[in-house]
C-alpha cells in the first residue's frame, strides 16, 4: 500500500520495484519544497539558513551526537541506554557500490548539492 502511494507521487504507474535511477530521476524532476518528507534536502527540512541551530548532529554518528545533546540538556548519557538510539542501523554505507553507478551518483550531488556544501559531506563515495 506504501509502496503504491510513493511510486504514484514519483509518477510512477507500476506497483513493481523501480530502480534506484529511475527514482532519483523522478526526485529530481521536483522542486525540494514539493518533494515527499523522506526525499526533501536537509537543508530544506531544517531551515538552517533561517533558524540559528547550537549544533547539527549527523545520522552516521548518532550516538556520539546524541550524548552530546544529553549533555548540554544536564542528562548524563549513561542514565540512558544508547543501544536503544541505534537499532534502526542497517550498515547501509557497505552498500553503496551494489546500488550507486556513475549516474546515480551525480544526480545524488545535484538534488542534494546544498546539503554537501552546507554540511561537508563528500562528494565521492567512501571505501568499504
Amino acid at each position: 500500500m506504501e509502496r503504491r502511494h510513493h511510486q504514484k507521487l514519483l509518477g510512477f504507474s507500476q506497483a513493481g520495484p523501480i530502480t534506484l535511477l529511475e527514482f532519483l530521476k523522478s526526485v529530481d524532476k521536483m522542486s525540494d519544497r514539493n518533494r515527499e518528507i523522506h526525499w526533501k534536502s536537509q537543508a530544506g527540512l531544517i531551515k538552517d539558513s533561517s533558524i540559528q541551530y547550537h549544533h547539527i548532529g549527523r545520522f552516521e554518528r548518532l550516538e556520539r551526537d546524541f550524548r552530546h545533546a544529553l549533555i548540554q540538556i544536564g542528562v548524563q548519557p549513561e542514565a540512558i541506554l544508547l543501544e536503544a538510539v541505534t537499532h534502526h542501523a542497517t550498515n547501509a554505507q557497505s552498500k553503496l557500490k551494489e546500488f550507486f553507478g556513475t549516474a546515480e551518483l551525480e544526480l545524488v550531488q545535484k538534488i542534494y548539492e546544498a546539503d554537501f556544501r552546507r554540511y561537508n559531506y563528500p562528494l565521492e563515495l567512501p571505501e568499504y
